[in-house]
């Protein structure tokens, strides 16, 4: 069974933000699945370069799913369930 996954934060600043914080206390992050160690600046590029991408794809989703939904929109559907059942059945 995969690891579980958490999100760190919510946008790549916050993520950068949130590391700069950390080493400011002497924390460095280290995952055990990448090669990501925020200790050498390698690691720290990959962890902002992992960001970046992460953020990246939040927005195409985010894009992909407002065209879906005007589309949707412009052919008459609201997004929501039938009432009950209609005057056929």
């Amino acid at each position: 069974m995969a690891p579980a996954t958490r999100r760190l934060g919510r946008s790549t600043i916050q993520l950068i933000e949130l590391v700069e914080e950390l080493k400011k206390r002497g924390v460095n992050l280290k995952s055990l699945s990448e090669s990501i160690d925020t200790s050498t600046a390698t690691g720290n590029l990959f962890f902002q370069f992992m960001c970046i991408l992460a953020e990246h794809e939040r927005n195409i989703i985010r894009e992909r799913t407002r065209a879906g939904l005007a589309s949707a929109r412009a052919k008459g559907r609201t997004g929501r369930r039938p009432k009950g059942l209609s005057e056929r059945y």
